[in-house]
């Protein structure tokens, strides 16, 4: 935990304590000091094979434009880059997963909770039916930063995913790679954290430790868990 002069309270935590840092989180890990790792029948490389499917909501800004809207004016609605969302929704996804099966590989997908009950619920059953692992990712596409309540769209996240598959999510990945410092305590104890955004693991998004890494949680009682 934080020593007192470092403590920060979070006013959005219903029980206040300290918010944890990066370092309060992993230990420093230089790539020159890891011990070394083994992976099964001698394999030299691992690859983690991870979509993300998300709902865009058409009355919001674009978050990324591949159309640089007139004059850099923020335009609601943004028609040409919401349909490229749309276009992976109807086209896109359908290649990539062609793709894979004819390889006999099974991805992850980093899934918003509402595409399992809107419109792209077929998106979402044909990668059910696939066998693919189901990761939170918000319920719906949005940084956990600009949520009302983190907690319980987290929540709200992995009820819909365990509904709609049959077993809870066993990771999650911040819409937009975001995490505020607090998102990895939210979970209720029992879950699985196993992917987090760019701050806490690497392996969704390649910018910490290049190998799955151990973090502390602090999940509401103040105590530290790993």
């Amino acid at each position: 935990m934080a020593f007192p002069d470092e403590e920060k309270l979070n006013p959005d935590k219903e029980t206040l304590f300290p918010t944890m840092l990066p370092h309060e989180r992993f230990d420093f890990s230089a790539i020159t000091k890891r011990p070394k790792w083994k992976l099964p029948r001698g394999a030299r490389v691992a690859v983690y094979t991870i979509l993300n499917v998300e709902e865009w909501d058409i009355q919001k800004p674009i978050a990324r434009e591949y159309v640089t809207s007139p004059a850099g004016v923020v335009t609601v609605p943004n028609v040409p880059n919401w349909a490229w969302h749309e276009y992976g929704m109807r086209v896109g996804i359908w290649r990539l997963m062609e793709s894979l099966a004819k390889r006999k590989l099974r991805a992850s997908v980093a899934i918003n909770g509402r595409v399992c009950e809107g419109a792209g619920e077929p998106v979402a059953r044909a990668m059910r039916d696939a066998g693919w692992e189901f990761v939170g990712h918000g319920y719906a596409q949005a940084a956990l930063h600009t949520v009302p309540d983190q907690r319980a769209t987290i929540r709200q996240t992995f009820e819909a995913l365990h509904k709609y598959t049959g077993k809870p999510p066993r990771g999650w990945l911040g819409p937009g790679l975001q995490e505020t410092l607090d998102t990895l305590d939210y979970p209720a104890p029992g879950d699985q954290i196993v992917t987090g955004g760019a701050m806490f693991l690497e392996v969704t998004s390649g910018a910490t430790q290049n190998r799955p890494t151990k973090i502390a949680q602090d999940i509401d009682s103040g105590e530290s868990t790993q």
